[in-house]
């Protein structure tokens, strides 16, 4: 789709599927298994509003730097929702420029005794172009909104 944007309607095989099916679903279960790990130290014990803010910080900092080691050659997004259980609704709102073919989320949601966390990992293949500079690679607007209730 690259190609596309800069006038030539054709696209290579390679440019199509960046990592095959099988590629891709051993990358999913490796990243979820991480993800799913992470989790366990964010909702553990009581919510505490200040400590949840650093450990969701932290927790998407470590999660992008273990995904890097495990896949160098994508981008991940990460977000992590950290709130209090309770009969309050939550409405997490996300919007972005998407390729179907190579681009690919992940959500783990795991409920403490006092916590729920949600943590939606995007994974964006490093796309390069022949017809286009290497230094050029795909890029990704995102908007975010969080409402807490």
């Amino acid at each position: 789709y690259q190609r596309r944007v800069h006038g030539d309607s054709q696209i290579s095989e390679m440019e199509k599927a960046i990592l095959s099916k099988e590629e891709k679903e051993a990358l999913k279960k490796n990243l979820t298994d991480t993800m799913e790990g992470g989790i366990d130290s964010v909702i553990d014990g009581d919510y505490n509003q200040g400590e949840a803010s650093k450990k969701g910080n932290v927790l998407a900092k470590d999660l992008v730097a273990s995904f890097q080691k495990i896949n160098p050659q994508c981008k991940y997004i990460v977000t992590c929702t950290i709130m209090p259980k309770s009969d309050a609704g939550l409405n997490i709102s996300s919007a972005c420029f998407w390729d179907k073919t190579n681009d690919w989320n992940i959500v783990v949601q795991k409920d403490g005794v006092h916590t729920h966390c949600i943590i939606n990992t995007f994974i964006l293949p490093l796309i390069q172009s022949k017809s286009i500079p290497t230094s050029i690679f795909m890029t990704l607007p995102i908007e975010l909104s969080l409402i807490h209730i």
